[in-house]
């Protein structure tokens, strides 16, 4: 993703059409992504109530997360359609902060539409989850 653009909407318009010659107009099937889990549930700055969750948006989006997440900064992010269509996708979590979003995900997980946007991954090759003991607690194994 382009890093050397300050304004967001143009680094998303610029790193989708990278995307789209890279692999000749097609939805961009990453062979490995590696995306963590936040607090609130949101994956690859993809967070709650944001108009990037609607899918509608391309490949790429530009968001602003929320008041609180930090850094508070825009942000470029890959859309559903890309991170769903991952060959191995593995979210890495990490913290007794993260226990609870990892509870929701998990209990939503399937169900696509959920108030938790990490709850809508579901990608067309394997899904991995790593947890450490802290964001695992009370799972049922």
């Amino acid at each position: 993703m382009p890093v050397d653009i300050y304004d967001p909407q143009e680094a998303a318009a610029r790193y989708q059409a990278e995307l789209r010659t890279h692999f000749g107009g097609l939805l961009p099937a990453f062979d490995f992504i590696l995306l963590g889990l936040g607090q609130d549930g949101h994956l690859a700055s993809l967070f709650p109530l944001d108009p990037a969750l609607a899918g509608d948006s391309g490949w790429v989006a530009a968001v602003q997360p929320p008041q609180g997440v930090q850094p508070e900064v825009p942000r470029v992010t890959l859309t559903w359609p890309v991170l769903n269509a991952g060959r191995t996708v593995v979210v890495a979590v990490t913290g007794a902060g993260k226990r609870q979003a990892v509870q929701k995900v998990l209990s939503q997980e399937g169900s696509g539409n959920g108030a938790t946007p990490a709850s809508r991954l579901r990608p067309f090759g394997e899904l991995f989850w790593f947890l450490d003991q802290e964001a695992a607690a009370g799972l049922k194994p």
